[in-house]
């Protein structure tokens, strides 16, 4: 597991890990019922406090992304791809709630943004003024 620290970073150091963390399992680089190092031994590799660790690990287990098995150690879920999926749904509302705000602020139909979005999903480019 590869985690990289960046200290001047406005994200906080336990959000760091878990959003790599995070990225790792959607990539599949890291498979449900994997090891993961102790807080201990990613605090050292890190060369940061076990509590900052701890906070990671405890919010990756409450979203479960990851468990906790008392005297084996910390595991990728094997649920994880289904809180991923949630987590990516939640975040594509959030989106799609963005957009028909903008939408109605610029009286752009929810047809005309169903067309665009069948546009995109062919794949295809869309350039200024080749909207019709």
């Amino acid at each position: 597991m590869d985690i990289f620290i960046i200290k001047n970073s406005q994200l906080p150091i336990y959000e760091q890990i878990i959003e790599q963390i995070k990225k790792q399992i959607s990539e599949g680089d890291l498979e449900p019922g994997s090891p993961i190092p102790s807080m201990r031994a990613l605090a050292k590799q890190l060369r940061i406090s076990v509590i900052t660790v701890q906070r990671a690990y405890d919010e990756l287990v409450k979203e479960g992304f990851i468990e906790k098995i008392p005297a084996k150690g910390s595991f990728i879920s094997e649920n994880c791809h289904v809180f991923f999926e949630e987590e990516m749904t939640k975040k594509l509302e959030q989106h799609l709630h963005a957009v028909i705000k903008i939408s109605r602020k610029i009286d752009v139909s929810i047809n005309q943004v169903h067309d665009l979005l069948d546009y995109f999903n062919q794949g295809e480019d869309i350039h200024e003024g080749d909207r019709s």
